[in-house]
């Protein structure tokens, strides 16, 4: 396997934005993450993204999101409806008008029709209801029901007025497995924004690499390094993962090999 030449960097001065490297460093400084040459160079004031399909994940997670959204609502009219059946729900009596069974993925869901009025209006609703109940009326009879006097859209069968877990719990499962990914992924693309305006080039060193290779043949090289605080003398340490195919062959960065380091934060900073 071939060696990665590592020349060691001399402490950097904080360089002008246009300038923030001597050029004479620039064709020999091992670069963490390639795409950051002209960065560097001060040809372009953009990091290379971590992560080339950033922008795919956002896209893909929108449909997600909307469905998270979607199921808050749902999740919502449900609780509200419950609330104000219990609230200010008042008896009456309904004539079943009809009742059916539809059938998806094997499984069966039982419905029933009925009518009933609201002083001079009458009102039809339909509501899923077991096979044994279902199996227990037929079209014509009498059904007992709670309905909101000023809303008589919101109704249920009597005995049926059950919390709505079921819309509740999937709507927080869910919107709990997609936001966060959704969150973080937006805050990794801030942050490198913050390091583009606010960072500058600091000396950093090698404290272990290692590399793997995944199941599409992608090889990820793995670094923790170390540097000097800019604003005191503590040590501060990091680890930072890329994609870097152009080395399954080569040899790995050696403990104490000097890298460049961009630093805003002693909790904010990445290899170069």
């Amino acid at each position: 396997m071939g060696n990665l030449t590592n020349p060691i960097l001399q402490p950097l001065s904080i360089p002008a934005r246009q300038d923030r490297i001597a050029s004479s460093y620039a064709g020999d400084v091992f670069l963490f993450n390639p795409g950051n040459r002209q960065f560097l160079e001060g040809k372009t004031q953009q990091l290379a993204p971590q992560n080339p399909r950033t922008g795919y994940i956002l896209l893909f997670l929108l449909p997600f999101l909307l469905v998270g959204v979607s199921v808050l609502i749902w999740a919502g009219v449900n609780l509200y409806q419950w609330n104000e059946v219990n609230q200010t729900g008042i008896g009456g009596v309904a004539d079943i008008s009809d009742k059916h069974i539809s059938s998806s993925d094997g499984s069966d869901t039982y419905y029933l029709s009925y009518r009933f009025s609201n002083g001079e209006n009458s009102y039809t609703h339909e509501q899923s209801v077991s096979s044994g109940l279902y199996n227990r009326t037929e079209i014509g009879s009498k059904l007992d029901i709670i309905y909101v006097p000023d809303q008589p859209n919101i109704v249920v069968i009597t005995g049926r007025a059950n919390v709505p877990w079921f819309p509740m719990g999937f709507a927080i499962c869910w919107n709990l497995l997609v936001w966060p990914i959704f969150v973080s992924t937006l805050a990794g693309i801030w942050k490198n924004r913050l390091l583009e305006k606010q960072g500058h080039v600091i000396d950093g060193q090698v404290v272990a690499s290692k590399g793997s290779t995944d199941s599409d043949g992608d090889f990820t090289l793995q670094l923790t390094y170390t540097f000097y605080s800019p604003n005191g003398s503590q040590l501060i340490q990091g680890t930072a993962q890329h994609t870097r195919n152009d080395l399954k062959e080569s040899a790995l960065l050696a403990p104490g090999a000097h890298i460049a380091i961009l630093y805003r934060k002693d909790n904010h900073h990445k290899p170069l």
